[in-house]
């Protein structure tokens, strides 16, 4: 989840313009939802996208929204 955050935040050189949702309400989620992707190819399926994207788009508000990643890190660790 670290490296979601990292990516999310530009503090790791990996472009995300392709894998994030168009911004519109939804009551329950958070605004840095992400595209979720589909793969049959076991190569694809277990890759870090396809498998963590799921899991970043379940996180709160609160959490996906921290400002630093230690506070990230705390508020994920104690939702858990």
């Amino acid at each position: 989840m670290t490296m979601m955050y990292k990516i999310t935040y530009g503090l790791v050189a990996v472009p995300k313009t392709r894998l994030i949702k168009p911004e519109r309400s939804n009551r329950g989620h958070h605004s840095k939802k992400y595209i979720e992707m589909n793969s049959t190819i076991d190569a694809a399926k277990y890759s870090f996208y396809v498998r963590t994207i799921p899991q970043w788009n379940n996180l709160s508000e609160e959490i996906v929204s921290a400002p630093t990643l230690d506070i990230f890190k705390s508020r994920l660790a104690e939702a858990y």
